[in-house]
């Protein structure tokens, strides 16, 4: 599973802030899930990030000068005031303003000069594959932005910056557990639509959706599974699930959205009477029949098969016979 997690398959998870690392920039941990790095090379990359703010012309051609003009310069400002400081301000204030920049950047230069230039090459073609999978996201100014922590993304930022990771690889499966939670309805719709986008023009990958949103079931699947109690319940093409859902359990979701044309105070909304069963004593027969109207002895007892009634639909039933009639 080791080797198989993060190149054959990849999840977007529920909370990205939780997920992604806030001691590590963005850039960094797409990087990461281009190419999983060793401590070293962390340490390595972030010091090339650091010497490409430092100019080669400060490094070779101003550090020098600069010893010398600024000495005159401190020399003529004085006379003109008279002179009025002491040697022991002369030495605390050379160290500081010359000689501990001086020390930072000539230790800079030499780390650099120890890492290998393959290994320069490699991490700044990860950078630039890294800023193009921002870019797909569409996330804006995406070099400028793989300097970026994430808490210095918005919610929606942070999604993509998930889903650019979890494509890092180009993975066959991509899990998306609850991509959608706790965005805006705007954000959702692009978080959704990028995630159609990117299936249609990878036609290889397929994409698993986990989520509780009917709406997001409707709009953007083409084949459905129903779950409850950790099994199975109905297996359908997502057209047939909503015209013909056959599962007490499907039947009860599909009646509790809300339907804003029948709207009024007398009109309350649909529940499951009951309650989830506890995950350590579950029923010995079908999970749902503790809260099932038409349940019958033998739900109670047996557990239900998964009963291919055709049409690529699936149930897990004692009162849907074969012909996809309930008894």
């Amino acid at each position: 599973m080791r080797k198989l997690r993060g190149d054959e398959i990849a999840m977007i998870f529920q909370e990205p802030m939780t997920s992604l690392n806030p001691v590590f920039t963005i850039g960094f941990q797409i990087i990461e899930s281009l190419k999983p790095l060793t401590f070293l090379e962390y340490i390595q990359n972030g010091l090339i990030a650091s010497y490409k703010n430092i100019s080669s012309k400060l490094l070779k051609d101003f550090i020098k000068p600069s010893i010398i003009f600024g000495s005159i310069f401190l020399i003529l400002n004085q006379l003109s005031l008279g002179w009025t400081f002491q040697i022991i301000d002369i030495v605390q204030s050379f160290f500081i303003g010359v000689i501990t920049p001086l020390l930072y950047s000539s230790l800079i230069k030499l780390f650099y000069n120890l890492i290998p230039n393959t290994k320069i090459d490699e991490l700044k073609t990860l950078f630039n594959d890294g800023a193009k999978l921002l870019e797909m996201v569409g996330i804006p100014d995406p070099y400028l932005r793989m300097s970026d922590y994430p808490h210095q993304f918005s919610g929606g930022m942070r999604q993509r910056a998930m889903i650019a990771m979890a494509l890092a690889k180009k993975p066959s499966l991509l899990i998306a557990d609850e991509p959608t939670t706790a965005l805006d309805v705007t954000i959702q719709a692009q978080i959704l639509n990028l995630m159609g986008d990117l299936k249609k023009n990878n036609s290889k990958s397929a994409v698993v959706l986990i989520t509780h949103d009917l709406a997001v079931v409707a709009e953007t699947c083409e084949r459905v599974i129903v779950m409850y109690g950790g099994m199975v319940q109905e297996i359908a093409p997502v057209e047939e699930l909503f015209s013909n859902p056959l599962h007490p359990y499907t039947h009860g979701l599909l009646k509790s959205i809300p339907n804003p044309n029948q709207a009024n105070e007398n009109n309350r909304l649909e529940i499951i009477e009951g309650m989830v069963p506890n995950i350590l004593s579950m029923p010995k027969g079908c999970k749902f029949c503790t809260r099932c109207e038409l349940k019958e002895d033998i739900c109670e007892s047996d557990e239900p098969p998964l009963i291919d009634i055709g049409n690529n639909h699936f149930i897990r039933c004692h009162l849907v016979q074969t012909n996809g009639d309930i008894v």
